[in-house]
């Protein structure tokens, strides 16, 4: 699904559709901000890689056939506000750890 697609930084993605990013004026980085790719026929699963952004604060994916659990890296996005996974297949069920 994801792994090559925005995931592993090999590619620079913020000019990609779904895909937004903020400049940090502190920092001087491109920082992915939100991931919006809802009904784009996706499919596997969430990779842990996820973890590999920081600040991203929205993540849809809804309405695709993404399975598997949620990662436990996900969790570990602190500035995550707004996620969608409905309408895919994903199965288990959600954390505690997700309020943190």
């Amino acid at each position: 699904f994801v792994e090559d697609y925005v995931f592993t930084g090999r590619r620079q993605v913020c000019g990609w559709e779904g895909v937004r990013c903020a400049y940090n004026y502190t920092s001087e980085m491109v920082h992915v901000t939100e991931i919006r790719l809802s009904n784009k026929g996706l499919t596997g699963t969430i990779p842990e890689e996820i973890s590999f952004l920081p600040y991203l604060n929205r993540l849809d994916l809804s309405d695709n056939e993404v399975g598997g659990t949620i990662p436990e890296e996900l969790y570990e996005l602190h500035r995550l506000r707004h996620l969608f996974l409905n309408n895919n297949k994903i199965q288990g069920t959600i954390s505690p750890q997700i309020d943190n």
